[in-house]
Order: structure tokens, then sequence, then C-alpha cells
């Protein structure tokens, strides 16, 4: 049980190192943390073609009993940008659902997604680069790969669809 809770924790700071420059504290009160960044992706990481991604916002982290965290974003802005193509190309998405992860005895997690989100990893397998617009569930093995794609109710949006040539 404390092994998994290490290994969850674990990977979101790894995220949060990459991704972010905020610090966290799981400590009360835990108030929003900022959580602005810019990345640049390749061809064939998230899209077909060069990505960058941007976001403004902030970031909460809560730890709740029996091994669970519960993210929120309040006010995130994603804005996702074709950079392979003159001039650029842009979506701007809001993620404003909450999402839960439970740490499972194999080390795995089952990540649950409400309201508009983005997964985390951004790209999933056979499903691509998406937002998740409703309640969809997924599972993220030991080694931090989707053992099971989302799966729920609600739309699927493509995101490299919407900032293609």
């Amino acid at each position: 049980m404390r092994k998994s809770k290490l290994i969850v924790v674990s990977l979101l700071l790894a995220f949060l190192i990459v991704f972010s420059t905020t610090s966290l504290s799981f400590a009360a009160p835990n108030p929003p943390r900022d959580d602005t960044w810019s990345k640049d992706f390749p061809a064939g990481m998230l899209c077909s073609f060069d990505v960058r991604l941007e976001q403004t916002g902030k970031i909460k982290l809560t730890q709740l009993p029996h091994d669970r965290i519960l993210i929120t974003w309040p006010a995130l802005h994603i804005k996702v940008i074709n950079t392979s193509v003159e001039p650029w190309k842009s979506v701007s998405l809001n993620a404003t659902g909450p999402m839960s992860i439970i740490a499972q005895p194999d080390g795995g997690e089952v990540v649950t997604l409400n309201g508009r989100g983005v997964p985390y990893p951004y790209y999933v397998p056979s499903v691509g680069f998406v937002v998740y617009v409703g309640h969809f569930v997924y599972r993220i093995d030991p080694a931090g790969n989707y053992a099971q794609i989302p799966i729920g109710h609600g739309q699927i949006l493509d995101v490299c669809a919407m900032i293609s040539q």
C-alpha cells in the first residue's frame, strides 16, 4: 500500500517537474498553484506534425484517503499550436473537470476524468491526442503506460484534426 502511494506521488511529481515550474505541497492549506509552461513536441509524439503546447492557469493536488489523489485545475487553458505550417494554426482548450487517481495494489493507477479534460500521458495509443468531455476512466500500468485506453460516456475531440493543415 505504501509502495503504491509512493509510485503515484512519484509519477505526479515527475510530470510536474518536466512540465511545470511550480513546487508542490500536500500540506493544508493547499491553495492552487501556478502551472504555466510551454513545450515543443516533434512530429510523431502527439500529432503527425510538430506541436507546441502552451499552458496557463493553476493546478491543485489534494491527497485523499485510501491512496487517492484529486487534481483540479481552475481556469486551466491549453493552447495547442501546429508549428509545421505558416501561419501557425492553433486551438485553445479549457480543462474544466477534475481528475482523480487511485493507486492500485500492483503499482498501477486508475484515472478518472470528469468534465472537459486532457489525459496524461497526452498521447493515447490507438486513440491519439484528444480532449475528453464527459466521464472517462482509464488504467496506467506500473511502468506508466496505458494498460487500458479511456472508456466512458461523452465526446472525444481529436486535437490534431482541429489544427491539421
